[in-house]
């Protein structure tokens, strides 16, 4: 939905590989001040979660950790780390591996393949013109059956160059604008309806 929008588009970094922040890195290796200017029993661990060391190969041996014990990683590449297996300056949980690039790469449903696909699309057809135009299906659930119990419901806008980006946050199924889908980022019900928590771009009818 965010890449449909006008204007530019900001992706942090991990984003395209959907990878999730690392909560529980051990004390010993945070780098966040945050985590040392504090009273112990108000502390927090800052923002390192976010700035581990993106996966590039998975099979890669470097440095990492699991909740448990440290262990090898997912591994990153020379450009991160001066050296294949030097030590990144954030441990890697092992289970970075399954969100490495070498992996998602080659996987035609990965959340890298799809931002690729939907960067490759906003080229295509964004335009000088950033009308965006909310389309009748555009609604409000009314009820609380979206994320976390927030009111659900359909957001729908149509651009400028005749398509259109549809977001379902409520539990029941949202039907979509006649066309030509685009891109969605997950699959559709069988009778082609939109899932909740799922987008669909679609070139309008």
């Amino acid at each position: 939905m965010e890449l449909a929008l006008p204007g530019s588009a900001y992706i942090y970094q991990g984003e395209e590989l959907g990878l999730p922040e690392v909560a529980d890195i051990p004390w010993d290796e945070l780098e966040d001040p945050t985590a040392f200017n504090r009273v112990r029993d108000q502390i927090e661990k800052g923002r390192d979660g976010c700035r581990v060391p993106l996966p590039w190969k998975a099979g890669t041996p470097t440095f990492g950790f699991s909740p448990a014990t440290k262990h090898e990683g997912a591994g990153v590449d020379a450009s991160q780390a001066g050296d294949p297996c030097e030590k990144p300056h954030l441990p890697q949980p092992q289970w970075f591996a399954d969100y490495a690039v070498d992996r998602e790469d080659t996987d035609s449903g990965s959340m890298l393949n799809l931002y690729r696909k939907a960067l490759g699309l906003r080229h295509e057809w964004m335009t000088a013109d950033t009308t965006l135009t909310w389309l009748d299906c555009d609604r409000s659930s009314g009820k609380p059956d979206g994320a976390e119990g927030h009111i659900g419901g359909t957001i729908a806008f149509r651009r400028a160059n005749g398509w259109a980006s549809v977001t379902n946050f409520g539990a029941e199924p949202a039907e979509l604008p006649a066309g030509d889908i685009l891109l969605v980022s997950g699959p559709l019900t069988d009778d082609g309806r939109l899932p909740q928590d799922t987008t669909a771009w679609i070139a309008l009818g």
